[in-house]
């Protein structure tokens, strides 16, 4: 059985973060000391900055800001999918459909 407080992205496109591949990254729910700092409704409507100031916290691996916001790194699809596991994280169960 899967964890709620964890969601595992597979990446399209692997990176590496010293001699390491990773193929997927996992993200934490967050919690309300995380979110500080945020804005909800800018989460809520995956707003790329704030995304970017709360993965951080949420990924294992730790991936950095400047790691996340390089195409290099992390591919431009990988990075939505990631900010749709925290939106998901975010919505209350009743409105998730």
């Amino acid at each position: 059985m899967s964890d709620p407080k964890f969601a595992v992205v597979d990446l399209e496109k692997p990176y590496k973060l010293g001699d390491t591949e990773h193929k997927s990254i996992k993200v934490r729910k967050p919690g309300a000391g995380e979110l500080r700092g945020t804005n909800l409704n800018a989460l809520l409507n995956s707003n790329v900055d704030q995304m970017l100031t709360l993965l951080p916290r949420l990924t294992m691996p730790p991936i950095s800001e400047q790691e996340l916001a390089d195409p290099d790194i992390i591919d431009v699809a990988d990075f939505t999918a990631l900010v749709n596991e925290v939106v998901i994280f975010l919505t209350p169960a009743s409105l998730r459909g």
